[in-house]
């Protein structure tokens, strides 16, 4: 039989990237922490991080994560949550992921005292860290009281008095950070790294796109390159988040328009991908179909500019929330591109049935599938819900085939006009 706890990849830890300098004092501080204390008898220890947008805490998440593996070795959990989502769903798909890691076949209740219940027991007596990014808000947080043997790691933007305990506050890298930063992501830079450092606000979003950028662009030089992002930072002055918002549209700007469309529908696979769910958001008017390594291609080009993070471990690709919120925003609302993710998943479900049907460790193995592009799905029915079109019905139908023999409580809270 396949392992009980078959973290999603969603839902993995990543690796410490190779590039995520300056912080060690910063995780020292969230291991020690978050590191059990077998003479603390209330609930489970709790770290917030805070910081602007980019600055760097879901790689501090991952890296202090890793260093508490053996304290917490029954599984490290990460959960992108959805900064605009409401509370009591946020809290649901919170609280239902964990219960679907280590019961995958447990049917879970709409009602949250009930699943809170569930949550509870199904920690009990496991050593678990939880990392929730992205969290706004901890009023509901007492829902989420965890054993003593479990940790929970928040990031968030900006403080609450909702999200009380003890915190880690991001800044700014330090100057000599940024610059070590900037020469081993892009060694041309070397006698202008205090420069580039400077025009970037040692944000390490900003840093890493800029040598990107320099990376991208051997023939200009690299006194040019200054001038360049001197003049964009000028131009958003004072605005953190407009600036790394002109570093992106500048990378985009050096792009194709088919790369550039098919970066921007990208954003919309928030729980990340892979080349496979990739190409289904890929369509161009100048090529009818294109295959795997094309793909691939567009997608190694992306994380050479650092526009995408990939993990080779599980082959999996993410965009990082401060470059996803400005690709969000430049491509719209782009129907075509949710009917067309809706039916390549409605046409994929015919498969996944007839596998889920041929025995015990296939149905699981066909429930770790679903569960890797749940949110994906949640995003489509919740989309197809509110329209009129042509498919959309026949669609609707071949997805509450997949809903009812995976559970309905995989989508709840539950979509009412299914």
């Amino acid at each position: 039989m396949i392992n009980s706890i078959d973290i999603p990849k969603p839902n993995s830890v990543w690796p410490r990237g190779k590039f995520f300098i300056g912080r060690d004092e910063e995780i020292n501080t969230v291991v020690s922490l978050l590191a059990p204390d077998p003479s603390n008898h209330i609930s489970g220890r709790k770290c917030c991080i805070y910081g602007a947008s980019g600055i760097g805490k879901t790689e501090l998440c991952h890296a202090a994560a890793h260093q508490l593996r053996s304290a917490y070795p029954d599984a490290q959990i990460y959960i992108r949550v959805d900064e605009n989502g409401q509370d009591r769903v946020v809290l649901f798909r919170i609280i239902e992921t964990i219960v679907h890691i280590f019961e995958p076949y447990a049917p879970v209740s709409d009602e949250l005292e009930t699943l809170t219940d569930q949550y509870v027991s199904v920690l009990d007596g496991r050593r678990v860290l939880i990392i929730l990014d992205g969290l706004r808000s901890g009023e509901f947080l007492d829902r989420l009281t965890r054993p003593t043997s479990c940790g929970l790691l928040i990031a968030a933007n900006e403080k609450s008095e909702s999200l009380s305990g003890e915190s880690v506050t991001l800044r700014e890298l330090p100057q000599k950070a940024s610059e070590e930063l900037l020469m081993r992501m892009c060694h041309r830079v070397d006698a202008n790294a205090a420069d580039l450092a400077n025009i970037c606000q040692h944000i390490p979003v900003n840093l890493c796109l800029t040598a990107g950028y320099a990376n991208y662009s051997p023939a200009i030089e690299v006194d040019d390159l200054v001038s360049v992002f001197r003049e964009s930072a000028r131009e958003v002055a004072g605005q953190s988040n407009n600036h790394t918002e002109a570093i992106v549209s500048l990378l985009l700007n050096r792009l194709t328009a088919d790369e550039r469309d098919f970066f921007l529908r990208l954003s919309i696979l928030s729980s990340g991908f892979d080349a496979a769910l990739a190409k289904e958001v890929y369509f161009s008017a100048s090529q009818e179909d294109v295959g795997l390594d094309d793909i691939q291609a567009h997608l190694n080009h992306f994380t050479e500019l650092n526009l995408l993070t990939y993990n080779q471990e599980i082959d999996y690709y993410c965009m990082p929330t401060a470059i996803e919120n400005y690709a969000l925003k430049s491509l719209g609302t782009v129907p075509e591109v949710w009917d067309r993710l809706g039916k390549a998943f409605a046409d994929s479900m015919e498969w996944h049935n007839s596998f889920a049907n041929r025995g015990a460790d296939e149905y699981f193995l066909s429930l770790s599938i679903l569960d890797e592009r749940k949110s994906t799905v949640k995003n489509i029915l919740q989309y197809l819900l509110g329209q009129v079109a042509v498919d959309r019905d026949r669609i609707l139908l071949k997805f509450h085939g997949l809903v009812r023999s995976s559970g309905k409580s995989r989508f709840a809270p539950r979509f009412e006009q299914m």
